[in-house]
């Protein structure tokens, strides 16, 4: 009874979650183009239509997708980390310690990679955003380009703007991989201290193997969330 429950509830659970996110993205979508309406026409003149519209698909959808995933991450992490934290400090003042230096550590990585992945995120999108455009405006001027006979000129011009997209793509690359393997070694330095601090305590008779192992599991409890 409680898997078809669970099953049941997962499936409405996921239908509102589904028809949020479309009504957002929509909502979202339908104020931009009233706003660019408003607009004054010489706004689009030398405008590509097609990657303003290919923008406004992929950032709507960034921007719908962000909102849920922050607010599900925030929900659940903040009872995964805080019960654990609690659970930490009545235990063991020394691991409690531990676990609020790696926090305010992480933090300050964070801090210091934020405004570089928030770039490379974003010059990434754009250099998608241009691509597909100029895929697009291949397809809408075929007919021009048999005509003028330019398709190498803007073959030459495809290619021109895929470097630059790789380019950025392999520089967000290096930034998200440098960025986690900071994290995975402050972790580590993490679990390093928790072992030799937990170990001594073990062999010095004041916590039990079994304490130590409750004390470990909610550490990697809380620096997972």
């Amino acid at each position: 009874l409680l898997t078809i429950a669970n099953i049941v509830i997962g499936f409405f659970a996921n239908r509102i979650y589904t028809k949020l996110n479309l009504l957002l993205t929509f909502e979202i979508a339908q104020d931009i183009i009233q706003h660019s309406q408003r607009l004054t026409i010489f706004y689009f003149y030398n405008r590509n239509i097609s990657q303003l519209t290919q923008q406004i698909n992929i950032d709507t959808k960034a921007l719908v997708d962000f909102c849920f995933d922050f607010l599900n991450n925030v929900i659940l992490n903040f009872f995964k980390f805080l019960g654990p934290l609690i659970i930490i400090f009545t235990m063991n003042r020394n691991v409690f310690i531990i676990v609020i230096i790696l926090i305010i550590i992480y933090a300050m990585s964070y801090t210091a990679f934020r405004t570089i992945l928030y770039k490379s995120n974003y010059d990434v999108k754009e250099r998608q955003n241009i691509y597909f455009a100029a895929l697009y405006e291949q397809l809408s001027k075929i007919k021009f380009l048999k005509i003028f006979a330019v398709a190498d000129w803007f073959n030459k011009k495809i290619i021109c703007y895929f470097q630059k997209l790789m380019l950025s793509v392999m520089k967000l690359q290096i930034v998200q991989y440098s960025y986690s393997g900071l994290d995975t070694g402050i972790m580590s330095i993490g679990q390093i201290c928790l072992f030799i601090i937990g170990g001594s305590l073990v062999l010095k008779k004041v916590i039990t193997i079994g304490d130590f192992t409750v004390i470990s599991t909610y550490f990697s409890m809380v620096v997972t969330s």
